[in-house]
Order: C-alpha cells, then sequence, then structure tokens
C-alpha cells in the first residue's frame, strides 16, 4: 500500500484504568495536607460498587466531580489537594485513585494546510491483499483514495494494545519518538514495551 500518514501509538490507556486497579495506588506522589496545582483523577470503583453517590464523596475529598462513567466504575475528578488520593480511597466501594499528570505522552500541535490537500494525489487499491480488507471498505476508504492518498504532516494516533512497528506497511510511518506505552501509568517510549502482542493494534 501506498499511504502517506505517520503514526504513533499509545498501548492501552482506558483498558489499563478499567482492571488495572494497583496501578492507581502506585502512581501516588501526593503529600498529604498541602494544597497545590490542579490535577485531574481517575477514581476507580470496586467490582460491583455503585459510584452513584461519587459526586459527595469528591467533594468531601476536596475535589469536584468531572465525570462519571458509572457503566464501569470510573470517575474522574478534579482537585488541587495533594492528599486527595489518600482521602477518596477511603470513601466508600472506591478501589484506587491516581493523578493523571504522567499517564500520557504530550505532543507538538501537527495541523495540515491547505497546501498539503493541494498537493495531495489520488492513490490506488490494488495491492494483493487490498481485497482482503473488509473494514476499509466499511469506512470508504477506496472511495477517500480516490481523491487523496493522505499526507505526511497528518498524525494518527492508534490507541490500542500495541502496533506492529516491523509491519512493512507500517514500519517507514510509525513516529517513534511520540510512541509510548500507558500501562505502567508512566509512559514508556521504548518500541519494545507499545510493539502488538494480541494481534489487533496492527488491524486498527
Amino acid at each position: 500500500m501506498n499511504r502517506h500518514f505517520r503514526f504513533l501509538v499509545a498501548a492501552p490507556v482506558v483498558a489499563t484504568l478499567v482492571v488495572g486497579g494497583p496501578l492507581f495506588a502506585a502512581s501516588q506522589n501526593a503529600v498529604a495536607g498541602t494544597t497545590g496545582a490542579s490535577q485531574n483523577y481517575v477514581v476507580l470503583f470496586n467490582a460491583g460498587a455503585s459510584s452513584a453517590g461519587a459526586a459527595g464523596a469528591v467533594a468531601s475529598a476536596g475535589g469536584t466531580l468531572v465525570a462519571n462513567y458509572s457503566q464501569i466504575g470510573v470517575v474522574i475528578a478534579r482537585s488541587t489537594a495533594s492528599d486527595f488520593a489518600t482521602r477518596i480511597q477511603s470513601a466508600s466501594g472506591v478501589q484506587s485513585a491516581a493523578a493523571t499528570t504522567s499517564f500520557a505522552t504530550r505532543l507538538k500541535a501537527d495541523t495540515a494546510t491547505d497546501a498539503d490537500v493541494a498537493a495531495a494525489t489520488p492513490v490506488s487499491d490494488t495491492d494483493s491483499l487490498s481485497g482482503l480488507q473488509w473494514d476499509m471498505v466499511q469506512i470508504h476508504t477506496p472511495e477517500a483514495h480516490a481523491i487523496t492518498g493522505g499526507s505526511s504532516s497528518v498524525l494518527v494516533g492508534d490507541i490500542d494494545t500495541g502496533l506492529d512497528y516491523t509491519h512493512p506497511d507500517l514500519a517507514a510511518n510509525v513516529d517513534f519518538a511520540n510512541s509510548a506505552s500507558c500501562v505502567g501509568g508512566v509512559a514508556d517510549n521504548s518500541p519494545a514495551a507499545w510493539n502488538d502482542d494480541n494481534g489487533h493494534g496492527t488491524h486498527t
């Protein structure tokens, strides 16, 4: 395939937040009894526990409720209290909590320009395996390729189990500097950390 995109990958973030309870407790670095900069926190409730009363619990711990994903027992809160994570963990049903400060990698702002669009040229889908890519047909990629083959100024984010950076269609387009695994709570830029090990990342 002749595709002109740069890829970056962030290995599982959401999945880790849902099932990786101990990760949160290990990530805390709050100093009890002090007030600092405003931070966002991910609060994980125990399996089967309801987060319906999360707003009250968050307020009692010195924070403000940002979002409540009750379907998966995850709450996002904001607080300036550096001991917020410790305090919210004493609330009923809460399993763990941690600040999201180091959960991801920051990227430079990349924007495509009119010049990029004007310079783009169509590409064909005559690759020998194109006929097997039913997913590309579903999202009308052949029709898009009839207009443009893309631009190297476009940065595509893949948040999944990883990405096979040795794949011949991807290898030349992976942005290694901005790719990371967030499984451990701190961005790990080592390719071995975010190499797909679930047979799924390359598909996405």
